[in-house]
């Protein structure tokens, strides 16, 4: 039975009962806070909310962790609400999307009582509040701000400790105050050892993503970090926190290993879509979990004509599995079905009942020993909890219940504190022993070099030492242990590990130290190596390094490697080391599901590369190799062309074999799945343990990981890089973009490499350094913005071209003359390094650059004269030389252009008379400009995007009527498509708000690595 914290009425008494049809549900009522900021400090909320939203652009300023407030907390002209403490003056903010005080608010009435009682102190009113949280928050869907040690330190019901940092630092909120960091299986709390009011809980339901990055930390200088993105209430915050322990890895491992348990075990309470659910259409069974009945012909009426398939009823979710189509299966577990059939009530208790508030210490023993323990209660519905319980039994309470295991819990803190001193106190006395040599009783002796030691230490530290030191050898060498093949050095400084928890990894020593861990089981050690290699996996070494956590059966390294190596397939498989696998190396790449690959066929050619590399060794294993390539993701043309006719292919008739059976599946007709069964020990097969229908693993049809690729409009500004699906209208988040400076200039190459170049960037804590035009390379893999050598003169208002994966930078001005310039800056990304090509023919800025079949195009712009120009150049980056081609119709700068259909199309910008609406096309092939349906609005600085087929608009500066009848220009954040058909345009989406400020590009981008916003 679970229990949960029960509140009682001011008096002690129980409520009257009353019951109320209820439906099931996980979480307490909508109306409930579900996220509560609280600071004493006056500015703090009028700050957070002056923005509007959280920020996290230009690091000129610096972000708070808060949200808008809802109209329900605002006066009148919009600002944030104060409440006010008449006897004692104070003014308290209640901020950060709280929603305390709004109408319908079942808090409204008790927050105001406890403002308005006479004579409160601050920390009256803080326990009155805190008391209210408590009650009325999930806290593993929360991030709470200003946590108390009154009652939100303390775990709630189900909630366990897992573990314990102190001399944490959170790098990111507060300026650098040290604290200590717990982590339970709900949340991570940390709160500082000097002020409360900045202390902080993350549920982990919040968090989106968990990763190590360098940061400067106020204490410890540029370190490496833990960084936590999360999301709550539609805003999203950002956490670091920096261990003050030099070498302790216990940081990132303790909260990512929790975390990852804690997304591991989504499919019990999440919604899944899509064919992973089903495997050899079979229900793909959860730990402890078992099929309870099977029913065959269900049709499913969600989509438009419905679809016929199996239902499965288990005991925590129930699944549908099409009979056609995968992408229709469903999985949805009982935690997310609200209403039931059957429902349930709510019992609450009586007023007139009096209620023993005397603490028992054996209430637990009490309550679980009374009465028939396997005679079901009646199912209650409790408010707090969200879900069905139980009836109580008459006497005993939630709260009463729960009290016991506050105590409990404090107990098990106290003792962790208790540990924890004392952990530290006999690793410095330990370390001081060694220094000053004393009770010395062994020597570790590798090659011409003894190192004295305490045995109890290696015993307790190494269970390869445990073992030697207990057995019956003599007592020399026990004394004298001699280590063969050991390097000193090596072992050393694993020695001093032991006794001060400090190692000095580098990627000299990792490897040699990492291998002599693994030899003499010293476990410590062995996990700080692979946090280290984990941390410096690169496509020169990640192969390297899935072979050596192969070699040591470190499964750990080993799939962090391999994940790494699916990641970047397409890039490594082209690499020598990857030529150099074994054929188990190699089929625990391909094998994986997680491979990114947009197609089949990547592999396939990957594979067969492999096998001409040793053709006479490699044949041999082809067979088995071939098992982990799914064809039947592949197209039945390429099929035919490529696999089919394969000389070595055609050569082996083991495969001649499967080719039979593929031909056969192409045609829709699969083989009879065999029987995994096993046998007794008696050696009879027994059919009951293990039965699954299987197919072969060349017909499995899963799509990899890298396959749900999708075109997309990527919006770039200073707070984060958003894709926007115009097709399903949803957005996600490809990465946070806070290094991104304001008015930059992005571009996409043909090999989908996405650059942003430039852009101003002011440091108001330095304003002596001199302006920077920054460059960046996004890696969508890690969803993050790689920093590049920055242009050799800053410079705004130029255009951006790319031919043969080079970046050319056209022209613009120059951001301290403020001069018009002419020159133009290529980029080649295997040198890393810029080199100025031909210049252009004239000096220009407000111009705009587009590449086309290894040509790029000048386009308009203001000249020196501050007048535009309707003048057209086309560079040949192989012969080097500006060209010029037919003017535009106007002359015009600060426009959108794309290439679509096989014409530049231009649109709206600035000309002599003001903002322009109309739209131009140049016709590459003839040399002429035509003019095609004006845009609904004269904008300048619009951005247009071709995608899949389609030209989008998006955004720009419109002439807006005030509310003083004047008109000025304002930004817009509108989307429009021009349907070529009917040669209009038309306006498909009001606002989308990530386009403010923003680059528009048409990108290709894995949907599977993205997250929903």
């Amino acid at each position: 039975m679970s229990v949960w914290r029960q509140g009682r009425s001011p008096r002690g008494q129980a409520r009257a009962p009353r019951r109320t049809q209820l439906g099931f549900s996980e979480t307490p009522k909508p109306c409930l806070v579900s996220q509560i900021g609280l600071s004493m400090r006056k500015s703090w909320a009028t700050r957070a909310h002056s923005r509007g939203s959280l920020s996290l652009g230009a690091r000129r300023r610096r972000r708070d962790r808060g949200g808008p407030l809802p109209w329900s907390q605002r006066d009148a002209a919009g600002r944030p609400r104060l409440w006010r403490l008449p006897a004692a003056g104070l003014v308290h903010h209640v901020g950060a999307g709280c929603a305390l005080g709004g109408p319908g608010c079942p808090l409204r009435p008790v927050l105001a009582m406890a403002l308005i009682t006479p004579g409160p102190t601050d920390l009256q009113v803080l326990e009155v509040l805190e008391d209210l949280i408590s009650k009325y928050v999930n806290i593993w869907h929360s991030i709470i701000y200003a946590v108390s040690c009154f009652r939100q330190m303390k775990t709630r019901p189900g909630e366990v400790l897992i573990d314990c940092l102190d001399s944490i630092e959170d790098t990111k909120g507060n300026n650098g105050d040290r604290g200590r960091l717990l982590v339970t299986n709900l949340r991570i709390l940390w709160h500082s050892l000097a002020l409360s009011r900045v202390n902080v809980s993350v549920g982990y339901n919040c968090i989106l993503n968990i990763t190590t990055r360098t940061a400067n930390s106020k204490l410890r200088g540029q370190t490496e970090a833990l960084y936590i993105l999360t999301k709550c209430n539609s805003t999203r915050f950002e956490f670091i926190f920096t261990n003050l322990v030099p070498g302790s890895p216990r940081l990132f491992t303790s909260v990512m290993a929790v975390h990852r348990a804690y997304e591991t075990s989504k499919m019990y309470r999440d919604f899944k879509l899509r064919s992973a659910l089903i495997q050899n259409k079979q229900l793909r069974l959860l730990p402890q979990e078992h099929v309870y009945d099977k029913i065959n012909g269900v049709w499913n009426l969600s989509s438009d004509q419905g679809n016929l398939g199996t239902f499965f009823i288990t005991n925590v979710r129930i699944v549908w599995h099409a009979n056609m189509n995968d992408s229709f299966n469903v999985s949805i577990p009982y935690l997310q079905i609200p209403q039931p059939l059957e429902a349930l009530t709510v019992e609450q208790i009586q007023d007139d009942v009096e209620i023993d508030s005397d603490d028992h210490t054996d209430a637990f023993v009490a309550y679980f020993a009374d009465g028939n323990k396997q005679q079901d209660r009646e199912p209650v519905f409790s408010e707090e909890l969200g879900l069905a319980i139980e009836k109580l039994k008459d006497g005993f309470t939630l709260q009463g219940l729960w009290e016991v295991t506050h105590r409990m819990d404090s107990q098990r803190e106290l003792a962790e504190e208790l540990r924890l001193y004392q952990s530290t106190l006999l690793q410095d006395g330990l370390k001081d022993l060694l220094d000053e040599k004393k009770f010395i009783d062994c020597t570790l002796k590798a090659g011409d070099k003894s190192l004295p030691c305490h045995r109890l230490i290696l015993s307790a530290c190494s269970p390869y030492f445990r073992e030697y030191f207990l057995s019956e050898i003599d007592e020399a060498k026990k004394k004298e242990v001699v280590l063969d093949n050991v390097d000193p050095a090596i072992l050393d400084l694993i020695i001093k590990y032991l006794y001060s928890a400090s190692i000095d990894l580098n990627d000299g020593n990792v490897q040699d130290i990492f291998a002599l861990a693994s030899r003499f089981q010293i476990p410590s050690v062995f996990t700080v190596c692979v946090s280290y290699l984990q941390k410096r996996l690169a496509p020169g070494n990640c192969l390297a390094i899935l072979r050596l956590g192969l070699l040591l059966d470190c499964p750990r390294l080993a799939i962090s490697a391999r994940e790494f190596v699916s990641d970047r397939f397409v890039q490594i498989c082209k690499e020598e080391d990857f030529m150099q696998l074994s054929p188990q190396e190699l089929i625990s790449v391909i094998s994986n599901d997680s491979l990114n690959v947009e197609k089949e066929e990547a592999v396939f050619e990957a594979v067969m590369k492999w096998v001409r590399t040793d053709k006479e060794n490699r044949v041999k294993n082809l067979s088995e190799v071939f098992d982990c390539i799914r064809f039947r993701l592949m197209t039945e043309k390429y099929f035919k062309d490529h696999v089919e006719k394969d000389d070595i292919i055609k050569s082996n008739p083991d495969l001649q074999k499967k080719i039979k059976v593929l031909k056969d599946a192409f045609a829709g007709k699969l083989p009879e799945p065999s029987k995994n069964v096993q046998k007794t020990g008696a050696g009879e097969v027994n059919g009951d343990v293990g039965d699954e229908d299987l197919l072969p693993g060349y017909l499995n049809d899963i799509p990899r990981h890298g396959m749900f690729v999708k075109d997309l409009i990527l919006l770039v500004n200073d707070t984060a890089a958003v894709a926007y699906d115009p097709t399903e209208n949803e957005c996600y988040l490809t990465a946070l973009a806070e290094q991104i400076p304001r008015n930059h200039s992005s571009i996409v190459t043909q090999q989908n490499q996405i650059y942003v170049v430039g852009g101003l960037y002011v440091d108001e804590e330095n304003k002596d350094q001199p302006l920077q035009s920054y460059f960046f390379q996004l890696d969508s893999i890690a969803s993050e913005w790689v920093g590049l050598p920055p242009l050799p003169s800053a410079r705004c208002l130029f255009g951006l071209g790319e031919v043969d994966d080079k970046i050319y930078v056209v022209a613009g001005k120059d951001l301290q003359t403020e001069a018009s310039l002419d020159s133009v800056l290529c980029y080649d990304p295997v040198a890393a390094k810029w080199n100025e090509v031909k210049k252009l023919p004239i000096k220009v800025y407000g111009h705009n650059v587009i590449s086309h079949k290894g040509m790029i195009y000048c386009l308009g712009g203001k000249t020196d004269d501050k007048k535009c120009t309707n003048r057209v150049f086309i560079f040949n980056p192989k012969k080097g030389d500006w060209k010029d081609l037919a003017p535009m119709k106007t002359p015009r700068s600060m426009f959108g252009v794309a290439v679509h259909k096989g014409k530049i199309v231009i649109a709206g910008g600035v000309t002599e008379d003001g903002l322009s609406a109309s739209v131009e096309a140049f016709d590459l092939t003839t040399n002429k400009w035509d003019v095609m349906t004006e845009f609904p609005q004269e904008r300048s600085s619009i951005s247009l995007v071709s995608l899949a087929g389609s030209l989008y608009a998006i955004g720009g500066f419109a002439m807006i009527q005030l509310e003083s009848k004047e008109f000025a220009p304002t930004e817009v954040n509108d989307i429009w498509k021009y349907e070529d058909d009917k040669k209009e345009w038309a306006g498909m989406l009001k606002e989308i708000r990530y386009a403010s400020g923003a680059s528009c590009l048409a990108t290709r981008l894995n949907l599977f690595k993205l997250s929903k916003l």
